[in-house]
């Protein structure tokens, strides 16, 4: 026989857990395509390391590009320099692949480096119009940042 307080209080509960998340949804407005699309270049490429000591990547000898397009085509190219005390595997690799945007937010895929998916957590860059910065992060990975600026057009 089915408990019928049970039955009433989960019932109770989907409408209070539904009803109380409507107010969570914010609407947003992703920028213009013309205006994220570009070259950038890393300027501050930090990240925890492997005994949790702050390792500057770009000091090291490192860099990092990336390229986007308006068609959500990414490029670029990654070195991370060995025996730095990186998390990041050593590599001097050139990369193509896509993005996703979302809000402000773009998220890189498919470039086969470890941008697509650091342990623990996707990498995100938030536009902020002129350059590209990972969010603050929490945790363990509060050490890791990104910030990419944005190149002149040589077109322009």
């Amino acid at each position: 026989m089915v408990n019928r307080r049970l039955v009433f209080w989960s019932i109770v509960l989907c409408y209070a857990v539904s009803g109380c998340t409507k107010g969570l949804v914010t609407e947003c407005t992703p920028p213009d395509m013309e205006q994220l699309a570009g070259s950038y270049v890393a300027t501050t490429f930090h990240e925890s390391g492997i005994i949790d000591q702050r390792v500057d990547i770009l000091a090291q000898g490192g860099s990092l590009t990336v390229r986007l397009t308006a068609d959500f085509q990414v490029a670029g190219r990654l070195v991370i320099p060995a025996n730095i005390g990186s998390n990041y595997p050593p590599t001097d690799t050139v990369y193509t692949g896509t993005f996703t945007l979302h809000c402000d937010t773009v998220r890189l895929q498919h470039t086969g480096t470890s941008l697509d998916y650091y342990p623990g957590h996707p990498w995100e860059f938030v536009f902020t119009g002129d350059r590209l910065e990972t969010p603050a992060w929490s945790g363990w990975w509060a050490l890791d940042t990104i910030i990419l600026e944005k190149q002149p057009d040589p077109q322009e």
